[in-house]
């Protein structure tokens, strides 16, 4: 008879042996779950810093690539491409004023000229090495003309 009261054949000490494995096995997937969102969470954070970090990456290479097309349209222009012309090639356009800045060097007079106006001690005669040749130094050409032709005329003055 005492069969027929107890339905299940186990016992109570096994029935909550079991209940105790059922709730530390939810305990031991609730850890589980909490340790991988932790780790998931620590991932996203450093998948958004570098989402942050290639937007600003981004964002100053446009800035600089606009930077050189405002750029590449002001060399692009006409004005500029004069400005270069004239300080870097000496080049002019018709109405430019050129100027030309010479080294003055100072003609050597005589010694004839010389002894003859104010006398010379000897120690301070010159010697051939230190008179300059004049016919050596090129006439300056005309200021108005173009840069090529003064060109030509310093160079056909040289030979």
């Amino acid at each position: 008879m005492n069969a027929r009261n107890n339905p299940s054949p186990q016992s109570p000490r096994t029935r909550l042996s079991v209940s105790r494995l059922l709730v530390l096995a939810l305990i031991g997937l609730c850890v589980l779950f909490v340790a991988s969102y932790s780790s998931r969470s620590r991932q996203l954070e450093q998948e958004q810093g570098q989402i942050a970090y290639w937007e600003n990456a981004v964002a100053t290479e446009e800035q600089h690539g606009a930077e050189l097309d405002a750029e590449l349209q002001s060399v692009d222009s006409a004005e500029y491409i004069a400005q270069i012309a004239r300080e870097y090639l000496g080049l002019s356009i018709p109405g430019d004023t050129v100027i030309i800045p010479v080294e003055a060097t100072p003609t050597p007079l005589p010694a004839s000229a010389i002894s003859a106006t104010v006398p010379i001690p000897a120690a301070a005669t010159p010697t051939p090495a230190t008179i300059l040749d004049v016919r050596a130094t090129p006439v300056p050409p005309a200021a108005g003309e173009p840069i090529w032709r003064q060109w030509l005329a310093v160079l056909a003055a040289e030979e």
